[in-house]
């Protein structure tokens, strides 16, 4: 599935590069929080080092920016760091807000219409892909039941990113 998404992003003006390191591994510090991520999502990142849309203002998240290495200004975490500084001084909250991240792996960041962002989920609802915006991050809605179908969802235009 990802190369077909690869070959219809191309086809539409996406910036892709593809990784060409043979070793691949995610940083321990995101295998420490994330220790069961989905393996389809797994397969893309050994694939591909970015995948930015044409207007560069919606991007997928690969290992460069878990590493912390890549040329963004913002971070892979950059929606739960926005939202727990909404929640400063209210430590249910930000606590509510972390038990959230620590079941949803960003995927992609988007800077199009305010900030919004996709998530694979880690927790109880293995495997889906939720969606989510400001100002509410956390009242996400899910997309699909799995990472390949949210590919195939954006491919066939039924997911709109």
């Amino acid at each position: 599935m990802t190369e077909k998404f690869v070959k219809w992003a191309k086809e539409r003006g996406w910036d892709i590069q593809l990784s060409s390191n043979s070793s691949f591994s995610l940083p321990d510090d995101l295998n420490d929080r994330y220790p069961n991520i989905p393996p389809e999502y797994i397969e893309f990142l050994k694939q591909i080092d970015s995948c930015v849309a044409p207007d560069d203002k919606l991007w997928f998240i690969c290992l460069n920016d878990y590493e912390g290495r890549s040329n963004s200004v913002y971070s892979w975490d950059e929606i739960e760091k926005m939202s727990l500084c909404a929640a400063k001084g209210d430590n249910d909250w930000q606590e509510e807000i972390t038990g959230f991240w620590d079941e949803h792996i960003p995927i992609i960041l988007s800077v199009r219409d305010g900030y919004s962002y996709y998530a694979l989920n880690v927790g109880s609802d293995f495997g889906t892909v939720v969606y989510g915006y400001e100002p509410e991050f956390e009242e996400a809605k899910n997309v699909s039941t799995s990472f390949f179908e949210f590919l195939n969802g954006v491919i066939t235009n039924k997911v709109k990113i």
